[in-house]
């Protein structure tokens, strides 16, 4: 699988050993004062420094030329699975280079919804994250404890200010099992936590109803927990990091992958790879780097495709939706040449 990241009207940044040397510089400053601010009492996880190295590259020691795309097997018996943690190392690696390439930009990043784009920090408040009652095992590992957050709207019992631990502290149970002995130091899941806002109602399921019934949103322990401003303000990693490097991440539409110009980039690497495949894998590792070359991926393309998204964007600022934005955007706006229609079997 291939994760990268194109600046607008550029395309791949690349970058030489000497841009990675001054990144890096960059970071270590960066993890500097964010480990100062949280020992000054900033509650943002301080950053810790890793070496770059999710970014592409060819060629060996002071030659080698770096590029803001990274190449990875997918499987267990490869390089494992894309997480969230391997994304956002992946993307921090990015940001550091662009800040190097453009000293006086600063970002504003577009994301779509492929997977791990909307995860959040370790310990950040996250209904994914816990299960309905305390503790609990995913993927083999017990689920780890959250934060304590602070409630920004009445709720029956606590008030708008008020803290609430996510992980039973010493001395707390939960409601529906007074007896329990092995609680203290999990995370405390949807009932208990529903249950100490007062906005638990009995018959409250996962799902929302029995099996076989058509699901009640405000009987679903999800739904009613995401709609808590706690956790539906919750700042993605993504935000995260792109606020660090003085930057913002938008997330775009669902399912409009029209609106995403790094779309277009694969599908002409996809077309191209088709073209030259010899149906190996070694001549497929090959040809993927191959495709996102100049020659292949030229500036002159990159723009095309940015403009084409652009052209959707006002389309759809204009108002215009469905088959009507297509017509927009398919109609010829230029005025110094005719219209296809006017030479094409003109009548």
């Amino acid at each position: 699988m291939i994760s990268g990241t194109i600046v607008g009207d550029v395309g791949f940044v690349e970058g030489t050993q000497e841009d990675i040397d001054k990144a890096q510089d960059l970071r270590r400053e960066r993890c500097r004062i964010s480990k100062e601010k949280h020992a000054a009492g900033d509650q943002t996880r301080p950053e810790k420094y890793r070496d770059i190295n999710m970014l592409y590259f060819e060629g060996e020691g002071d030659d080698r030329k770096f590029s803001t795309y990274y190449k990875f097997e997918y499987g267990k018996n490869k390089e494992g699975y894309w997480t969230g943690e391997k994304m956002i190392e992946h993307m921090a690696d990015v940001l550091d280079l662009l800040a190097v390439k453009f000293p006086r930009h600063r970002p504003i990043c577009f994301f779509d919804w492929s997977s791990c784009h909307d995860c959040v920090e370790e310990g950040a408040p996250s209904v994914t994250r816990m299960n309905a009652g305390y503790g609990g095992v995913r993927k083999g590992q017990e689920i780890a404890p959250q934060n304590a957050t602070t409630i920004l709207e009445d709720t029956p019992k606590l008030k708008v200010g008020a803290v609430q631990h996510l992980t039973f502290q010493q001395g707390e149970y939960p409601f529906y099992e007074p007896g329990a002995t092995d609680h203290v130091g999990k995370v405390k899941g949807m009932k208990q936590i529903l249950f100490e806002r007062g906005l638990w109602i009995p018959g409250t399921t996962v799902l929302g109803g029995k099996k076989g019934q058509e699901p009640k949103p405000k009987m679903s322990m999800p739904v009613v927990l995401r709609a808590q401003k706690d956790f539906a303000n919750v700042d993605s990693s993504l935000e995260v990091l792109l606020k660090r490097h003085g930057g913002v991440a938008l997330m775009l539409p669902k399912f409009h992958c029209e609106l995403n110009p790094i779309e277009l980039v694969w599908g002409r690497s996809k077309w191209w790879v088709r073209r030259n495949c010899k149906y190996t894998i070694a001549c497929l590792r090959e040809n993927v780097s191959k495709s996102f070359r100049v020659d292949n991926l030229s500036l002159d393309i990159v723009q095309k495709f940015c403009r084409k998204v652009a052209n959707f964007h006002a389309a759809y600022d204009a108002g215009l939706t469905g088959a009507k934005a297509v017509d927009a955007h398919e109609k010829c706006k230029s005025d110094r040449k005719p219209a296809p229609s006017e030479y094409i079997n003109p009548k």
